[in-house]
């Protein structure tokens, strides 16, 4: 709520006025002359909050149409009081109330603390900057991608601000880096800064060599940049299932898969500091994904998940992936179990074949196959070396990709050539 100093307005504006021969016209013009000036704050505010609720409104009902209507969205059917069958997404956790004015004395009252704001991501948002803290309109225009199964905490700048919740993620993290070699940082950016740094400090405490990868969504390498150097973050997440084409995924494995063939090398042990290109966690399919088969082909998964291994960087995968399986698999709604190993054999999709992408992986890197170059033959096909600078070997890998369900481009034709000698082919593959 505002309200108005009235002494400093009384100094701004009890002041003589030309032209004006009594007290009380004097009086009367400082009197116009302040309302004037508060018309015309409140008009601004006024246009302020009806602009944020106009967008708010539109973001409701945008949400609600790829919530229920939209063909790319879940088409969710039912629609009731439940929260998992709200029209909207929901934003807020509290105290299940029966009317609307229950909840808004809930909220202006001291049992408001116990309402609790989802978590999610805002679109083109300044990854820095906490969407939940004061000043922030995220949640009032309905900017924000809402998970309802998270909520923000509140940690403040310090641990003073918050003992419990500093001591017990504190715990929760020491724990897990005591049991896992590595950790993985889900929407890094967010967690504030100085949290997440605390956080892997301790950590390290216990587990010097611990991996770090991390999902980020900055739509900015030098802010992805910020994040890495302050959390010493080992690898950030790439998802190959971002690529539209053939094209742009063998452009992602030239930028994240090792130096380009032919690279100028510091021959000394103590090369000086350049920039470079964050280390990355290539993943052909990650939990956030829809199947390959519901967004380009089933006969794709191989070839795609192939050039992926052709990338001299750590590469993954998701369960599901080898399997073919052809739906979306929810990390929240889905409560299926997975087929058992002993389930499954070498017949069942493609598990044989990503046996030996990971073997021929594992193998380029061991072996010094550092620098790699892609070549776009056509927009379906794409021919992807691995080069070894010690010993001038190569690996090549031709992929027939089919991101087009019924619109393969014609291969015929096409010719690679390759200097020196040819050995052996190491492996080929097709879908049938």
């Amino acid at each position: 709520m505002s309200s108005v100093d009235l002494d400093m307005a009384l100094k701004r504006y009890n002041k003589p006025r030309e032209n004006i021969n009594t007290e009380d016209e004097r009086q009367a013009a400082c009197v116009a002359e302040f309302r004037q000036d508060l018309i015309c704050l409140v008009s601004g505010k006024h246009a302020a909050v009806m602009t944020h609720l106009l967008q708010g409104v539109e973001n409701a009902a945008a949400g609600a149409a790829y919530q229920h209507v939209d063909p790319l969205g879940p088409r969710q059917t039912a629609v009731s009081g439940r929260e998992d069958q709200e029209l909207v997404a929901p934003y807020f956790t509290c105290p299940h109330l029966s009317t609307l004015e229950e909840e808004m004395l809930l909220a202006h009252s001291p049992g408001g603390a116990l309402c609790m704001a989802h978590n999610g991501w805002v679109m083109a948002d300044d990854p820095l900057r906490n969407f939940a803290l004061p000043g922030s309109n995220v949640y009032l225009r309905r900017e924000l991608v809402a998970w309802g199964d998270s909520v923000k905490l509140r940690y403040g700048d310090k641990p003073e601000d918050s003992p419990f919740l500093w001591a017990y993620m504190t715990e929760y993290v020491v724990q897990t880096a005591r049991i896992f070699a590595g950790l993985r940082l889900d929407n890094c950016h967010s967690t504030p800064l100085h949290v997440a740094s605390y956080m892997l400090d301790k950590a390290r405490q216990v587990r010097p060599d611990l991996y770090v990868s991390a999902e980020l969504f900055t739509g900015s390498e030098a802010k992805d940049n910020v994040f890495v150097n302050n959390l010493g973050i080992s690898s950030l997440i790439r998802e190959g299932m971002a690529a539209w084409d053939s094209h742009e995924l063998g452009r992602m494995v030239y930028k994240y898969g090792g130096a380009p063939v032919g690279s100028f090398k510091w021959t000394s042990s103590t090369a000086e500091l350049s920039p470079g290109t964050a280390h990355a966690l290539f993943m052909d399919w990650t939990h956030d994904n829809p199947s390959p088969v519901e967004k380009k082909t089933v006969q794709d998964m191989l070839p795609s998940a192939a050039l992926v291994s052709m990338a001299a960087c750590a590469v993954g995968s998701n369960r599901g992936y080898d399997e073919l399986v052809p739906h979306h698999i929810h990390v929240v709604s889905e409560d299926r179990p997975y087929a058992g190993w002993s389930c499954l054999g070498d017949s069942t999709g493609m598990v044989v074949a990503r046996r030996e992408l990971s073997r021929l992986h594992q193998r380029l890197a061991s072996e010094g196959f550092s620098e790699v170059f892609v070549d776009q033959m056509n927009r379906d096909v794409v021919a992807i070396t691995r080069h070894c600078p010690t010993n001038r070997r190569s690996v090549i890998m031709v992929a027939f990709t089919h991101f087009f369900p019924g619109n393969v481009m014609e291969a015929t034709g096409l010719k690679l050539e390759v200097e020196g000698r040819l050995l052996k082919v190491l492996l080929q593959g097709k879908m049938v």
